[in-house]
C-alpha cells in the first residue's frame, strides 16, 4: 500500500510539473485545453500511472512477503523434523550400541518409551512424520533380524547374549509381542547353560572327577545316534525359526550338553576318530567359545568375516573350553598313553596362557583338576607352574597342591563323601603317600571345615598260602581264635567283624572281614583289617594296617597319629599275633611267611 501512495503522489507530481507541456500538445492538435485544466487532467493522469505501478510494486512485495514467510515456516518445520529425525536415530542407534556391547543383565524396560513419545508427536506434517518413523522403523527392525539371523546358529560364549539382546529388542520393537516370548526365554536358558563350567565331566573335588559316558551300562554307539538326531532336529529349528523364532526348539538351551557329550563318546570310541572329534568339538564350541580379535570381544560372524579378509596382523584367539582340551587329553591317553599325551604339553601350555587372557583362571585350575583326575601329575605340576609365573591369584588349596608337586610329590589327593555309605571304609591309595602327602590331605580337610570320617590305609600285607586237596577253612574257627587272641590284650584291643570297601577303588571289597581296634594312648587311632580268602587250593590273606580317627581329635593331632603309625613297634607285634592265630587254625605244616613277613615262622 506505501508504494501505490507513493505512486499517486509521484505519479501527480509528475502531472503538475508536465501539465503546460500538455497545454502545448494540445494547442497543437486544434483543442482547447486551458492551463487549470490540463493541470488537473495532468495530475489524473500521473495519479493513476503512478498509483498503478506503485500498486504492482506492493502487489510484488506482498507475494515476497508471503513467499518468505512460507519459506520461514517450511524451513521451521524442516529444521522441527530434522530434530525429531535425529533424536529417533540417534535413539535407535544407542539401542543398537548397547544390543553389541551389553552382556549379562539386559532390560529394554524403558529403552524403547523415547521412541514412542517421538511416534505420538502431533503436527500438520503428520504423513512426512509417520513415513519416516515407520522407515527408521523398519530398518531397525531389519538390523536387529539379520543380526539375529547371522548368528543364532554358532555365535560363540559373547555373541550368544548380543543374540538375545537383539531379539528382547526385537520383541519391544514389536510393542512387546508375546509371539517373542518363547524364543527369548529359550535363549534366556541358553545363555544360563553356557556359564556352566562342565557339562559331561563333573568334579566333585579337585582331582576327583566322574565321567558319564564311562558309567556302567552307557552304550555309546546307541547313544551317539540318540545326540546326533536331538542336534540334527535342534538345527532345524534354528533353520524354520520363522518371522517370531517362534518355532525354536525347546531343546535349544541343551545343544552345549548334548556336544559335549558326543566329544567324549568321540573321545572313549574305539578306534579313535580324530577327524570326527574335532567336529564334534566344533558343535560343542558353538555357544561356549570365546573369540577375541585385537583384545576385543566378538562374536562369530565377525571371526569368519576377519579370517576371510586375510588380516595377517589381527590377533585371534579362539577361547576353547576346558572340557574339550581334556577330552583330548583323554582320547590321547587311551590311544597312546602317557607319552602320547606328553607331546600335547605345548598346545595345553599355550591354552592356558589364553585362559588368562580370557580372565577364564578358573577353567584353567579345572584343567589342572582334570591332569590330577587322570594321573599326570607333571603336566598338572606344568600348568600350576604356568598359572603362578603369570600371576594368577591362588586359593590355598592349589598353592597347597603346587608345593607338594614341586616337593617330588605324585599322587592324588581326594577327600571322599561317605554318606549313606555302610560298612568299614578307608582309602587304599593312602599307602603311598609321604609325609607331604599326609600334610596336603589334612590342610585340605582343615580348609574344607570336614571330620574325616574313614579310615586311611598305611601298610598292606598279603600272603597266598596253599592247601591240601579238600582243605576246608572254618570262619568260625579263625573268628573263635580271634576272640581268644583280643582276651590277651586286656581291653587294649577290640575286634569285630564287618564289610569292608576301599573308597579309591571299585573291586576291593572284603566281606566279613575282622576289624582290629587299638584303645591305649600308644597305638592311639590304629586299627587292623584281616580277611582270608579261600580260592581253590589256596587261602589268600590280607592284613591292613590303618589309621582310623576318633573324634573330639583336632586335625593337627591326627596327622601326628596318622604319621606315628609307620613306626609303631606294637603294630608289626599285633600283626605277628594274627598269623600265629591263622598258623594254628590251619594245622598244616606250611611255610607262610616271605623274606617280607616273620622269618622263621611255620604252620605246624
Amino acid at each position: 500500500m506505501e508504494n501505490t501512495i507513493k505512486g499517486i503522489l509521484g505519479g501527480a507530481w509528475f502531472g503538475i510539473i508536465g501539465s503546460p507541456f500538455l497545454a502545448i500538445v494540445a494547442c497543437s492538435t486544434g483543442i482547447e485545453l486551458g492551463m487549470r485544466s490540463s493541470l488537473v487532467f495532468a495530475v489524473c493522469i500521473g495519479a493513476i500511472i503512478g498509483g498503478g505501478i506503485g500498486y504492482l510494486e506492493d502487489l510484488e512485495i506482498k507475494k515476497k512477503r508471503v513467499i518468505a514467510k512460507e519459506n520461514e515456516r517450511k524451513a521451521k518445520l524442516n529444521a522441527r523434523f530434522l530434530t525429531w529425525q535425529k533424536n529417533l536415530l540417534d535413539h535407535f542407534g544407542a539401542i543398537t550400541k548397547k544390543v553389541y556391547t551389553c552382556s549379562g543383565d539386559f532390560s529394554t524396560a524403558d529403552m524403547y518409551a523415547p521412541i514412542w513419545e517421538l511416534e505420538k508427536v502431533q503436527t500438520e506434517e503428520r504423513h512426512r512424520y509417520e513415513k519416516a518413523f515407520s522407515e527408521a522403523l523398519t530398518n531397525h527392525i531389519n538390523e536387529l533380524r539379520r543380526f539375529i539371523d547371522n548368528n543364532i546358529s554358532r555365535p560363540g560364549y559373547y555373541g550368544v547374549r548380543l543374540v538375545l539382546n537383539a531379539l528382547k529388542c526385537l520383541r519391544e520393537a514389536y510393542k512387546g509381542e508375546e509371539r517373542f516370548n518363547k524364543a527369548v526365554d529359550i535363549l534366556t536358558e541358553l545363555c544360563e547353560n553356557i556359564d556352566k563350567q562342565t557339562y559331561c565331566i563333573n568334579y566333585q573335588q579337585y582331582g576327583d572327577c566322574t565321567l558319564k559316558v564311562t558309567e556302567d551300562g552307557y552304550q555309546i554307539k546307541e547313544r551317539l545316534c540318540e545326540l546326533e538326531k536331538k542336534l540334527v532336529s535342534i538345527g532345524i529349528s534354528i533353520s524354520n525359526a520363522g518371522d517370531f523364532y517362534e518355532y525354536l526348539s525347546s531343546d535349544l538351551p541343551n545343544w552345549t550338553n548334548y556336544a559335549a557329550e558326543v566329544m567324549w563318546c568321540r573321545a572313549c570310541e574305539k578306534p579313535f576318530d580324530r577327524e570326527k572329534f574335532d567336529t564334534a568339538g566344533v558343535l560343542f564350541g558353538c555357544y561356549i567359545n570365546k573369540h577375541i580379535i585385537n583384545g576385543s570381544k566378538v562374536i562369530y560372524t565377525t571371526v569368519l568375516k576377519v579370517q576371510a579378509d586375510g588380516k595377517d596382523k589381527v590377533v585371534f584367539i579362539e577361547g576353547v573350553h576346558v572340557e574339550r582340551i581334556l577330552a583330548l587329553v583323554y582320547a590321547n591317553n587311551l590311544v597312546g598313553g602317557k607319552s602320547l599325551v606328553n607331546q600335547q604339553k605345548k598346545l595345553i601350555l599355550e591354552w592356558v596362557d589364553n585362559a588368562i587372557f580370557l580372565k577364564n583362571e578358573q577353567g584353567a585350575f579345572l584343567l589342572a583338576s582334570g591332569l590330577a583326575w587322570m594321573g599326570f601329575f607333571e603336566l598338572e605340576r606344568d600348568v600350576l607352574r604356568r598359572l603362578f609365573e603369570k600371576k594368577v591369584s591362588f586359593e590355598m588349596e592349589y598353592q597347597d597342591r603346587l608345593n607338594f608337586l614341586e616337593c617330588g610329590g605324585s599322587t592324588n589327593i581326594k577327600i571322599y563323601d561317605i554318606e549313606k555309605m555302610d560298612g568299614f571304609l578307608f582309602d587304599s591309595s593312602s599307602i603311598e603317600w609321604n609325609v607331604d602327602a599326609f600334610d596336603l590331605f589334612f590342610r585340605k580337610l582343615e580348609m574344607a571345615h570336614k571330620n574325616l570320617e574313614y579310615s586311611l590305609a598305611i601298610a598292606k600285607w598279603t600272603k597266598t598260602l596253599p592247601l591240601s586237596s579238600g582243605q576246608r577253612i572254618s570262619q568260625e574257627q579263625i573268628e573263635y581264635a580271634f576272640a581268644e587272641l583280643v582276651k590277651d590284650f586286656d581291653g587294649e584291643v577290640v575286634m569285630k567283624k564287618e564289610d569292608a570297601r576301599a573308597l579309591n577303588l571299585v573291586n576291593v571289597h572284603y566281606k566279613d572281614s575282622y576289624i582290629f581296634n587299638f584303645r591305649s594312648e600308644r597305638n592311639r587311632c590304629v586299627s587292623m583289617l584281616f580277611s582270608s580268602e579261600k580260592y581253590g587250593r589256596n587261602l589268600n590273606l590280607t592284613i591292613i594296617t590303618m589309621f582310623t580317627p576318633e573324634k573330639g581329635i583336632e586335625i593337627a593331632q591326627l596327622k601326628k597319629y596318622a604319621l606315628a603309625i609307620k613306626d609303631n613297634i606294637y603294630v608289626q607285634s599285633f600283626k605277628e599275633s594274627i598269623l600265629q592265630v591263622i598258623d594254628e587254625v590251619t594245622k598244616e605244616r606250611q611255610v607262610i611267611y616271605d623274606e617280607g613277613g616273620i622269618q622263621g615262622k611255620v604252620i605246624s
